[in-house]
């Protein structure tokens, strides 16, 4: 009985937290699990009852993970959780129902690939994070899905080679860096080819201050 009373208080006080976030246009309906007191399905519901949220509490924190709608019944997020914090992996979707992007956690930060797209299918942006910060490859391209941006950071700076492109492929400008500021050689291109070239120190050009033009350019 006693255990009875308490899951009853813990179901009243949920629902009454549910209740003032939502300022009373959202119904909220808790689920016991029977083989595990301690876990509840809730299922948050939009004013006209379609749902909006639907996933699991443990011990009052939302775990594993949870699948969030729009007005309309369309996909909007899902998102994993662990002990009411994001952890795993999380999509969102386009008020269409597409993909828009999708991406990892870890305790709460950006950790791993993080993929954003357009129209549902094209890459839009291909990049890599630890502990919420860019760390690795990142790739910016096109709506033709030509790239438009390869670079490579390390610890939230660019770091080595970054290169920028034309729409139809055909590489711009190149640059080195090293922690976020230009460190080596740079590159200058025309319709894809080598025009002038020069070298970087600590964020500032060596030499005369101006790339070197090519022979037979």
């Amino acid at each position: 009985m006693q255990k009875i009373i308490s899951l009853f208080i813990f179901i009243l006080s949920t629902t009454y937290s549910f209740a003032q976030q939502a300022s009373g246009h959202i119904d909220t309906i808790l689920t016991a699990d029977p083989d595990n007191k301690n876990l509840i399905e809730c299922r948050i519901r939009h004013i006209d009852g379609k749902t909006k949220s639907i996933g699991y509490l443990l011990n009052g924190k939302r775990e594993g993970m949870w699948r969030n709608y729009t007005p309309r019944g369309v996909p909007d997020s899902y998102e994993e959780y662990k002990a009411d914090v994001r952890d795993g992996f999380t999509v969102n979707f386009a008020d269409n129902g597409t993909v828009e992007n999708e991406q990892t956690y870890k305790n709460g930060s950006l950790h791993g690939l993080r993929i954003s797209y357009l129209y549902g299918s094209t890459l839009r942006t291909k990049e890599n994070f630890r502990n919420g910060v860019l760390d690795g490859e990142k790739i910016t391209n096109y709506e033709n899905g030509n790239p438009q941006e390869v670079s490579f950071y390390k610890n939230g700076n660019r770091d080595r080679k970054t290169i920028w492109y034309t729409s139809d492929n055909k590489p711009t400008i190149e640059y080195t860096y090293k922690n976020g500021l230009l460190e080596g050689p740079a590159k200058l291109y025309t319709n894809g080819v080598v025009t002038s070239e020069g070298n970087y120190k600590n964020d500032n050009e060596e030499g005369n201050g101006k790339f070197t033009r090519m022979e037979n350019c």
